[in-house]
């Protein structure tokens, strides 16, 4: 294994393979682990409260979804970015950019599930985790060479689900649709910080996504309360 810096940059020669990632210090590193290992705690207590009043097929799944979607997200980020063995940070990298599609299925899987029955909301939500499914084994096959394709596919999905608000607009309350507008407006600043390479922005990415995410796990929540069932 090869290795060559420039600035914070490293490019790594895995098996005859070579691909560039940001080398963080260790302190960065730490901030990183904490920044994306806190919001895990939050959502095992968030995922156990929403069961607790779930009722029915769409209340389960919508708190699984919800849930599980982001515990795994930002465990996987948690390890990612504690692993310090350049080789075994090399796949992990590759699992870390493949689950961001869940994510963003779990932030808006409500809408599809306790809104209305309208058809769109089941082929959105399937024919997402069909996307994602793809998404995952192109990352987990060559995250570098397959970048364009699923930050292509991630877009897809984004807006299947925004296809998915717009039709169930009207059933949406009014607390709701702030919710999901600060929780968008907070995760697209995030994704802004996230091309600026420069110490600890990396782990202001995550506090951004963090918050981000909680309001639309609380916009989820709010919808969890106010459905009675279809």
């Amino acid at each position: 294994m090869k290795l060559t810096r420039s600035a914070n940059i490293i490019e790594v020669d895995v098996n005859g393979r070579k691909y560039s990632k940001v080398n963080y210090s260790v302190p960065e590193e730490i901030a990183n682990c904490v920044t994306h290992g806190l919001p895990i705690l939050f959502y095992i207590a968030g995922l156990i409260y929403m069961l607790t009043i779930s009722f029915d097929a769409r209340t389960y799944a919508t708190s699984i979804i919800t849930c599980l979607s982001a515990i795994t997200v930002y465990t996987i980020s948690t390890i990612y970015h504690a692993v310090q063995d350049t080789v075994k940070k090399y796949y992990w990298r590759k699992v870390d950019h493949s689950d961001v599609p869940f994510l963003v299925i779990g932030c808006s899987c409500a809408v599809c599930l306790l809104l209305s029955t309208h058809v769109y909301n089941y082929i959105a939500l399937g024919v997402s985790f069909g996307i994602a499914f793809i998404s995952v084994a192109l990352s987990v096959t060559n995250v570098d060479k397959f970048k364009a394709v699923t930050m292509t596919l991630d877009f897809v999905i984004g807006a299947a689900m925004l296809a998915a608000f717009i039709i169930n607009f009207s059933y949406i309350p009014h607390a709701v649709k702030i919710l999901y507008l600060s929780g968008a407006l907070l995760c697209i600043a995030g994704s802004i910080l996230f091309g600026i390479k420069l110490r600890f922005v990396h782990a202001v990415f995550h506090v951004f996504i963090t918050a981000g995410t909680i309001c639309f796990y609380v916009a989820s929540l709010l919808l969890m309360q106010n459905y009675h069932g279809f």
